[in-house]
């Protein structure tokens, strides 16, 4: 699925830029033009959709998203179906992934990556565990 949303505006949200893209949909960076706040607003790939299981099971695990409440979860604000697109909007977090903070950490020679420092690594896993 590669819907490019850059420049439109949904709903009350205007679309900034693509954060990423994976197996289950793309990310985007909108600001809400009331709240002039940044989100994140997840829109689910239509071949997904177009299956009712799991379009039943996403619009279950957003609401049970949007009930946990804890510093390492980010929740659901919002949920909503627009132009058949399923979109899940979340608050929109500053700093790089694990996967981007992994990449960074390479050995110089080979250029293969590394294991995270070990302190670093257990406190991330902690946080995981945490949440």
């Amino acid at each position: 699925m590669r819907v490019s949303m850059l420049g439109k505006r949904v709903r009350d949200w205007q679309i900034e830029g693509l954060v990423g893209e994976g197996g289950m949909g793309q990310v985007w960076r909108a600001r809400h033009t009331m709240l002039n706040r940044n989100f994140a607003i997840k829109v689910i790939a239509d071949e997904l959709m177009s299956d009712a299981k799991f379009e039943a099971l996403f619009i279950r695990e957003a609401g049970t998203q949007a009930e946990l409440q804890h510093p390492h979860i980010i929740p659901a604000t919002d949920f909503f179906v627009e132009d058949g697109l399923h979109c899940l909007v979340m608050p929109f977090i500053e700093g790089q992934s694990l996967e981007e903070r992994m990449e960074k950490n390479k050995d110089p020679k080979t250029g293969k990556r590394l294991p995270l420092p070990h302190r670093e690594a257990v406190g991330i896993a902690l946080q995981v565990l945490q949440a």
